[in-house]
């Protein structure tokens, strides 16, 4: 059982950090699109490989300190069940956020809770996992976080898990600047796919 957990952990950092070099890497491209509509303040200063560099830094200092256990021990039944279920909805939210940002493509790009910044050519994506939710990337992010919290029980998870409005308020932000550019297009789309909840039966379609 040991064995398993040690494995499913260390597979859990290497997936993680996949995404954060799939991020970077978008990051990098971003600043070779041309600019579109901004919404709000400019977060130009998130492409700078200054901010970049110093902000990465200053996460993985905090998440080493914080990377303590919040409990010393758990019954086998209650950590079995914790790592099938974390298990689960770790690695599902971090191919959720992958899946996004491949459906997404050129048009993936990094906001805040205070601006947004389009692309001039930008497009509005409903297919993929635009199809499920509008903010499948988001969601993905929460079910890792979720998954994490029992898959490896440290406060650095917490510390993410306290982080999640974060992420509502900048979604709230996007659509902003979606609604500015797309207008009847986005309302339409927004009215017809929840925002991060899949619904269970399909809306019946405006008449």
């Amino acid at each position: 059982m040991d064995t398993i957990e040690s494995i499913i952990r260390w597979a859990g950092g290497i997936a993680a950090l996949i995404v954060i070099i799939v991020v970077l890497i978008s990051v990098g491209r971003f600043r070779a699109q041309p600019a579109g509509k901004i919404v709000g303040s400019s977060p130009a200063r998130l492409y700078s490989p200054v901010f970049l560099v110093i902000s990465s830094l200053i996460s993985i200092a905090i998440c080493y300190l914080l990377w303590r256990p919040i409990v010393t021990t758990l019954p086998p039944w209650a950590q079995a069940v914790a790592l099938v279920v974390g298990t689960l909805f770790y690695f599902g939210g971090i191919g959720l956020v992958l899946w996004g940002r491949q459906a997404l493509g050129k048009f993936h790009n990094v906001s805040t809770t205070q601006g947004v910044q389009l692309f001039a050519d930008h497009q509005l994506i409903t297919s993929g996992p635009f199809a499920i939710v509008r903010h499948p990337m988001y969601l993905g992010f929460f079910l890792t976080v979720f998954g994490g919290l029992l898959l490896y029980q440290t406060w650095t998870m917490v510390l993410f898990l306290l982080c999640s409005p974060v992420f509502v308020k900048r979604a709230r932000r996007e659509e902003e600047a979606l609604i500015s550019v797309f207008g009847d297009e986005y309302q339409a789309y927004k009215r017809s796919v929840p925002a991060f909840f899949p619904r269970l039966f399909k809306r019946k379609p405006d008449v």
